[in-house]
């Protein structure tokens, strides 16, 4: 796999900029078969838990007929700020890409974590009854989910 990006156009938290659907926002992984893909709303993006794996930590599993839901980081192309972003693929296509607060409800949707930057995360939202020293305890993130009040998007 090659470095890639998701695109969408952002709102940034901080500075209230919408920044371009461009690769200038950061949301770099690994998917891409070919350097420099861009993964938008509508493309087809490899989401097989071999392909997610290269890009993103796995907390927990899908439940029966849940969409893949990726936390992704991106940094706001005017004033710097680092944000989060929830993607969402359906069928190997990405259904939404949307900012997202870095909080436990945001987690509690996500199956899969940026991995190059969930240090950062995990340092800003306590997640420490979620993880056994450094690895995920897939059942508290699953209660996690479960408990959540969570809005059907």
């Amino acid at each position: 796999m090659s470095l890639s990006f998701f695109v969408a156009e952002m709102e940034c938290p901080v500075c209230h900029t919408v920044s371009p659907a461009t690769n200038e926002t950061d949301m770099q992984n690994q998917l891409g078969t070919e350097p420099w893909t861009r993964f938008g709303v509508g493309d087809e993006v490899p989401s097989t838990d071999e392909d997610l794996v290269a890009s993103y930590v796995r907390v927990r599993p899908n439940r029966d007929g849940e969409p893949t839901r990726l936390l992704q980081f991106w940094r706001c192309s005017s004033c710097g700020n680092d944000n989060w972003a929830e993607i969402e693929v359906v069928e190997a296509r990405v259904r939404t890409i949307a900012p997202v607060a870095p909080e436990r409800r945001s987690l509690a949707r996500v199956q899969w974590v940026h991995e190059l930057h969930s240090e950062e995360l995990f340092l800003t939202v306590d997640v420490s009854d979620l993880f056994d020293s450094d690895e995920p305890r897939p059942e508290a993130w699953e209660a996690l989910a479960r408990n959540a009040d969570l809005d059907p998007r």
